[in-house]
């Protein structure tokens, strides 16, 4: 049975490569940007920039989002950063706040800051107990300063 010229042609057309047609370029070198990919870069580049120049800013910040969220390690490090006043104002109150939100979920180096804080009288509660209950989680957490500070406590009879 012979094909009729007509059909052959018609498959022939129908039959080609469906592949969709790539963009001509002129080169392999040549680059063509979208204006959108051109921004998303640009952006990108002056993000790095900022966290290059101002680093110690950015981690304050991405710290107090984390403490904000709930996490005790960044209210931890808030707290430190408030003790010592590196970066921000410093505020024994404020440090003291961040410890016990930390302590109260099991951090223990705060547990032993605010354990000491209570003790020199850096916080507005002063209960001595509140403070040997935060050494005594710290102690058992493995903060070694935490036990000399209860033996202390124990040999002095105003604490005990």
């Amino acid at each position: 049975m012979r094909r009729s010229s007509r059909s052959a042609s018609f498959q022939d057309k129908t039959s080609t490569d469906r592949r969709p047609h790539a963009r001509s370029r002129s080169g392999p070198s040549e680059l063509s940007w979208s204006a959108c990919e051109l921004l998303v870069v640009t952006l990108a580049l002056l993000a790095l920039f900022y966290v290059g120049v101002h680093h110690h800013n950015f981690h304050l910040h991405v710290t107090r989002l984390y403490a904000a969220l709930g996490h005790p390690q960044a209210q931890h490090l808030l707290g430190q950063r408030y003790l010592t006043g590196v970066g921000v104002e410093k505020d024994s109150q404020r440090a003291m706040e961040w410890f016990r939100r930390a302590a109260e979920q099991g951090h223990p180096h705060s547990a032993y800051n605010l354990a000491l804080g209570v003790l020199r009288n850096l916080t507005a509660t002063q209960q001595s107990s509140e403070a040997q209950r935060f050494l005594l989680h710290a102690a058992a957490n493995g903060i070694s300063e935490a036990y000399s500070v209860l033996e202390q406590l124990a040999s002095d009879p105003e604490y005990s």
